[in-house]
């Protein structure tokens, strides 16, 4: 699953440059040999913090915008995408896996970048106020302990200058089901 807006980059020697058809290729199909290696879930990263992610890749973390599951073993999980959670319903997805006992696998030397947050095309065309605002106390309810509501502000959202958003725990949801707390 890929959103309408995304960009590529690959990170060579430590720096990050447009990706190239060639690059763009053997990163989606290093998705694919992840996902046939048994990862359920995988993704790309973002452009925006990478330097923050050494690592080519990292586990159990979010992902979003750039998305591949193993389709059977999520419907063999019982995950299921949740319209109640839409424009949310990729994190959604995520932390139901996650707290099922699969982790996920995300690229951090071949990223993503967009034109901009909620650009034209894709759900900008019918994401407003109240539905960020369900979606994000929908989730909250659906991950309690793990999703915590935020109110954000920004000047670069279009149309949404301030909105209700989710600052979420994605480790902590894979390992309570491990330990069987919040830790």
């Amino acid at each position: 699953m890929l959103d309408d807006d995304l960009d590529f980059a690959q990170r060579t020697d430590g720096k990050l440059h447009k990706a190239t058809a060639t690059e763009i290729d053997a990163g989606l199909e290093r998705l694919e040999a992840w996902l046939e290696d048994g990862w359920v879930q995988v993704g790309l990263g973002p452009r925006a913090g990478n330097h923050t992610v050494p690592e080519p890749w990292a586990e159990v973390t979010r992902q979003y915008a750039a998305l591949g599951y193993d389709v059977p073993a999520v419907l063999a999980s019982g995950a299921t995408f949740a319209p109640e959670t839409d424009p949310m319903e990729d994190f959604d997805m995520t932390l139901q896996l996650l707290e099922r006992g699969y982790p996920n696998r995300v690229s951090y030397d071949f990223v993503i970048g967009s034109a901009g947050a909620n650009a034209r095309g894709g759900c900008s065309a019918y994401r407003t106020a109240e539905r960020m605002h369900r979606a994000a106390t929908t989730l909250a309810a659906r991950h309690p302990g793990v999703v915590t509501l935020v109110t954000k502000r920004s000047t670069t959202w279009a149309k949404l200058p301030e909105r209700t958003d989710v600052e979420v725990a994605w480790k902590r949801a894979y390992r309570q089901r491990h330990q069987g707390s919040l830790l």
